[in-house]
């Protein structure tokens, strides 16, 4: 169980790197020369974000689960921070897929990336203080 985890580990941090690699990529360098690479939006940033997801899932028992509580201790608050974060980003990018190709209607959030990019922040610090608290 524990290689499976470490291996789910390896997984979620690559996956995080590309994911947040690239909206920072996007957000602070290509919005200023107007490049937008294909490539990237339509085939590794989902799939890193689903396999970003996968392996969250899988690493939540080791946290979290009836055995060691879910708020008994101050890193698991923190820790349920990062989830809420998380399924804040899903949900955000849910909807607009959703408004986009579904109703066909404008994006209900605008500059979304920016916002990704900042939660992403906040997870990536909640990520270390987990050790920390």
């Amino acid at each position: 169980m524990e290689s499976l985890y470490f291996l789910f580990l390896i997984i979620h941090i690559f996956c995080a790197i590309i994911f947040v690699g690239y909206l920072f990529l996007e957000v602070v360098v290509l919005s200023k020369i107007n490049f937008k690479p294909q490539i990237f939006k339509n085939k590794i940033i989902p799939l890193s974000l689903v396999l970003l997801v996968i392996s969250g899932f899988f690493m939540i028992q080791k946290w979290l689960g009836s055995d060691i509580g879910y708020f008994d201790l101050a890193y698991q608050k923190v820790f349920i921070l990062k989830i809420f974060l998380a399924f804040l980003i899903f949900f955000i990018i849910f909807t607009n897929l959703f408004f986009q190709f579904v109703l066909k209607r404008q994006l209900v959030f605008k500059n979304i990336h920016i916002l990704v990019l900042f939660l992403s922040i906040i997870i990536i610090l909640c990520a270390k203080l987990i050790y920390y608290v």
